[in-house]
């Protein structure tokens, strides 16, 4: 939404963008709740009111003051003295939701401990302790260090080769996550070199690299997903079999008595409480909490060849090695 006072425009986000905005970053609708618009608190200046479109909502739970507004209405020096006005008249913590910020106007307000929302997806808000992203340009840098989902959609492409020609909305449908979230998505893989984009109209398709060069590409910048292992005698629905017995269910590796699951780590904090670590020694199961669900990879009752061998690369056994080899020349034709 647009506004005009006094001949200056300021953009203004509305409700659903903003909780859109939240879930493409948060990845559900918990984190902002109760979100409304509201009427200038008394003891606010009207110039304040004037620059400012208020909402309330909880996010994370802690209660805060929303200012929306474009920071061609209103400067970093200015947002900084407003904060304080705003916190004072309605004894909460404020959030500003501004537009587009630079990168020196970025560290200015985390300088200051100001609470934003960037419409481009970086979130600081230290009084609901969430701080979401580094500085674009420092991302882009960061060449080393791919997001959870271009790791994901990079294996189902080499997997199944469906991806190519898909759009934003294609992406955001496949993943079931926002269309903001997904043209991140698209943006980085675009930045490692892993695809090209062509526009057709109004709609923009991406093409992947043929698959052995984009595993070329990926196959030391990926990594394990394993976050950790829990023995346990536990036993956990659904999981997808994992490490030696899954290489033990697709080759003629001797795969032990010692059973190796996987989960996410989106499932293992739903059921962290149901399951009760001991001994390796008299555990049934080594659990394995990896990066991303394997559900998302494979619909068979073990993971995905590639993600297991991602998992199991670091193997020192000869046996493993060879029968590694096996599946990833399978899965990737080299």
């Amino acid at each position: 939404m647009l506004i005009s006072d006094n001949n200056v425009r300021i953009e203004i986000m509305e409700p659903g963008k903003l909780k859109e905005l939240f879930i493409g970053v948060i990845g559900n609708s918990d984190g902002i709740r109760n979100l409304h618009l509201i009427k200038s608190p008394t003891g606010v200046p009207r110039l304040i009111s004037q620059l400012y479109r208020l909402y309330q909502a909880d996010i994370l739970g802690v209660p805060f003051l929303l200012a929306s507004t474009d920071l061609n209405g209103a400067g970093v020096r200015q947002i900084i003295a407003h904060n304080q006005i705003l916190k004072k008249a309605v004894k909460k913590p404020v959030t500003f939701v501004v537009n587009h910020l630079k990168a020196h106007q970025l560290r200015s307000l985390m300088k200051q401990k100001i609470n934003f929302i960037d419409t481009s997806g970086n979130f600081f808000i230290p009084d609901a302790l969430l701080v979401f992203r580094k500085l674009k340009n420092e991302i882009r840098e960061n060449r080393e260090n791919p997001s959870t989902w271009v790791k994901v959609s990079v294996i189902k492409q080499i997997l199944t080769e469906e991806l190519n020609n898909y759009t934003v909305s294609d992406f955001a449908g496949a993943f079931q996550i926002s269309n903001m979230h997904a043209s991140r998505l698209v943006t980085e893989l675009n930045s490692f070199g892993l695809i090209k984009i062509n526009k057709e109209g109004v709609s923009k398709h991406i093409q992947f690299l043929n698959k052995p060069e984009l595993w070329k590409q990926v196959m030391n910048l990926i990594g394990s997903p394993v976050v950790k292992r829990i023995y346990t005698n536990s036993k956990i629905k659904n999981a997808k079999l994992a490490g030696l017995t899954a290489l033990g269910e697709t080759t003629l590796l001797e795969a032990g008595l010692l059973q190796t699951l996987a989960i996410g780590k989106k499932r293992y904090r739903d059921l962290q409480k149901e399951i009760i670590p001991t001994e390796q020694e008299e555990a049934k199961y080594c659990l394995e909490i990896w990066e991303w669900e394997p559900e998302h990879l494979s619909a068979e009752k073990q993971v995905d060849p590639i993600s297991l061998y991602l998992s199991l690369q670091n193997q020192d056994d000869d046996r493993v090695q060879i029968a590694l080899q096996e599946i990833i020349k399978e899965a990737v034709g080299v």
